[in-house]
């Protein structure tokens, strides 16, 4: 059976490159890579709290500069 390179990558336990890929995908894109393989959905949804600390880190600077009350 033919393996992808992200299943490559995966399988050779090299996961940034996946993850910053992944990453990059807008929410539909990232929605219909999850239906490729189960391998990628896995990998996706085990990455989840690690995007989610990504996200939050890149936009600390956005969420402390909010003010609701001004």
């Amino acid at each position: 059976m033919a393996m992808d390179i992200v299943a490559a990558l995966l399988e050779a336990n090299i996961e940034e490159v996946p993850r910053t890929i992944f990453l990059l995908l807008d929410p539909a894109s990232l929605k219909a890579s999850r239906g490729v393989c189960h391998q990628w959905d896995d990998f996706i949804l085990a990455q989840v709290p690690v995007i989610m600390i990504i996200v939050d880190y890149y936009h600390q600077d956005d969420i402390h500069d909010h003010h609701p009350d001004a």
